[in-house]
């Protein structure tokens, strides 16, 4: 029991440290919009290659980590839509 109490706690704890918007339009070289709750997400410099003036309007799936809506550090943009 203690166990599989203790397992919870390190799979909740792993599941934690990243963000995803599942839904998040591309609003510039450095931001998206997400389209289910409306909330602006500010990236950091770090990865700006990531984000491309041509994608601009386009929908991504966004995975982050960081604490807030600002100088957030992008994992990883998977294609939505447009």
């Amino acid at each position: 029991m203690k166990k599989l109490i203790l397992l919870l706690f390190i799979m909740t704890g792993i599941l934690s440290f990243s963000r995803y918007v599942e839904r998040c339009r591309i609003t510039g070289p450095l931001s998206c919009k997400s389209l289910d709750s409306g909330k602006v997400f500010n990236f950091d410099k770090e990865k700006s290659e990531w984000f491309n003036i041509n994608q601009e309007g386009y929908i991504f799936k966004v995975t982050f980590y960081g604490d807030g809506y600002d100088d957030l550090i992008l994992t990883d943009l998977k294609y939505v839509g447009r």
